[in-house]
């Protein structure tokens, strides 16, 4: 039985703990730390018929990131930061 690629994607991602990784001055993270809720609202339009088909309400979608955006926006700034603290030392611009 064949699997489709979203399955191979997930399961790869899943095994992939804690989700990021770096290459000299590239990373890589299995995860949107730019995420707002206009890119949710986008997602969710545009996989609406996936959404309905699979019987997921996108409200309790929209409902997830509310109250979370400023703490969210704040870890995935700290996770860029340490990642140019990394690539290019502690005293490059932001």
């Amino acid at each position: 039985m064949l699997l489709d690629s979203r399955s191979r994607h997930r399961d790869r991602a899943l095994a992939l703990r804690p989700g990021a990784f770096g290459i000299g001055p590239h990373v890589g993270v299995q995860f949107h730390p730019e995420i707002t809720p206009a890119i949710v609202d986008e997602w969710i339009h545009s996989d609406a018929p996936r959404l309905a088909e699979l019987g997921i309400d996108p409200e309790t979608i929209r409902g997830q990131p509310n109250g979370q955006t400023t703490a969210a926006a704040e870890r995935a700034f700290g996770l860029f930061d340490a990642w140019r603290a990394l690539a290019f030392g502690a005293d490059s611009p932001r």
